[in-house]
């Protein structure tokens, strides 16, 4: 009795456990496996291809495949389905996750609602999708859709052919571009943003740093919040701005507006076409106009503005602290003026008023306190020295005068 109840035992036990049943077709090359419990339940699977393996409410349709879960699909030759509604349709794609899908040859779906439709295409990650041949997606909700692009991180995209974006919610929509950062945008082909929020619009243009952007043609922006926006434009320094054709902007806030036009310098700003200004501070607002140095301004045209000076004449010239408001006017030295045509300021508070009028005005001395008294410091006018010497001769003369007198008394 003792022995017929631990047998009793024993078969309840091996009952309650699942079994893999063997099925042998006709020919021993093409044994399929199914995985289902000795009970023959309705949660057996289906395996009808050679090789196949089906284990669960699933299906292994195609040659070597492999199919795990319940509502699985093998169906490709020798792909392989884990996990709950998981689907692997393409030859030797893999589907791991609830409700993934390998569509495509070679494809890889790993996470949940994962996605790898194209051909040799790997997506990783719950929701991820990877269309494109040979694309790679990694990370949740990523999307590469180009062929041989890559979407790494959370939202990221990248939907150009060759492109590859880095960074959650980051985009590379142009073939070949690179968008690294997050929310960095790449949109143009051959485009490459790097940073937080910089964009890069145009073909073959580079944005780099915070928020910079181009939006030109192979236009080039360096620095947080840089930004060019015609074509073959330059932005280097923070808010520096490049908006004309082939502009060049160097320095904090730098602004080269004109085309051709560049600007060096913190806050320079160069609106005229071809125009120059170099220094902090300068101003050349006119064509082919020129301002150096700190405060330099130059708003005529073909103007030359040169250490704090101001030429707003036509073709006029300003040295250190001059203003030459004339066209074709000269002003060179501190706070002199040609306001003439073709008028000419030389030298410290000269001023030329009419056309064709000079003026040179030579160094004045200057009093500066020695020792407690005044004394006169610097050269003299020629004219003085000339009336002061002849002070001195006439004293001299007159007290040679006066001795001789005194010595006739005293004889």
């Amino acid at each position: 009795m003792a022995a017929q109840r631990r047998r009793a035992r024993a078969r309840s036990a091996l009952l309650s456990l699942p079994t893999l049943l063997i099925v042998l077709a006709a020919d021993e090359a093409r044994a399929q496996f199914v995985c289902r419990s000795v009970s023959g339940g309705s949660g057996g699977g289906n395996a009808s291809d050679s090789d196949s393996v089906a284990c669960g409410p699933a299906t292994a349709g195609g040659a070597g495949s492999s199919a795990f879960g319940g509502g699985a699909q093998a169906l490709g030759d020798y792909s392989a389905a884990f996990g709950l509604n998981v689907t692997a349709n393409g030859s030797s794609s893999v589907a791991i996750g609830d409700s993934a899908s390998a569509d495509g040859d070679f494809a890889t779906a790993l996470g949940a609602y994962a996605r790898g439709t194209g051909a040799g295409a790997t997506a990783i990650g719950s929701g991820s999708v990877a269309s494109g041949a040979s694309a790679v997606a990694f990370g949740e909700s990523s999307f590469a859709a180009g062929d041989w692009s890559a979407a790494i991180g959370l939202y990221s995209s990248a939907t150009g052919a060759y492109s590859v974006a880095f960074g959650r919610d980051s985009q590379a929509i142009g073939d070949l571009s690179i968008a690294f950062g997050t929310a960095s945008i790449a949109r143009g082909e051959a485009g490459i943003a790097f940073g937080y929020a910089a964009l890069a619009g145009g073909a073959a243009s580079t944005a780099l740093g915070r928020e910079a952007s181009v939006t030109g043609l192979g236009g080039t922006a360096v620095g947080y919040g840089a930004s060019v926006s015609a074509d073959r434009g330059s932005a280097f320094g923070v808010y520096s701005s490049a908006s004309g054709a082939g502009s060049s902007a160097f320095g904090d806030s730098a602004d080269a507006s004109g085309a051709a036009a560049l600007a060096a310098g913190n806050s320079s700003v160069a609106s005229g076409d071809s125009s120059v200004a170099v220094g902090t501070g300068s101003w050349a607002s006119a064509a082919f106009a020129s301002a150096l140095g700190y405060g330099a301004t130059a708003s005529g045209v073909a103007s030359v503005s040169i250490g704090g000076a101001v030429a707003s004449g036509s073709s006029s010239l300003a040295i250190n602290g001059a203003e030459a408001s004339g066209d074709f006017a000269i002003g060179i030295g501190w706070a002199s003026l040609g306001s003439g045509v073709h008028a000419t300021a030389v030298g410290y508070g000269a001023y030329a008023t009419g056309t064709d009028s000079s003026k040179l005005r030579r160094q004045q001395h200057r009093l500066g306190r020695i020792g407690g008294g005044h004394r006169r410091i610097g050269r003299r006018p020629r004219r003085r020295q000339l009336r002061s010497r002849r002070r001195r001769a006439g004293d001299r003369a007159r007290c040679g005068g006066a001795r001789r007198q005194l010595g006739r008394r005293r004889r």
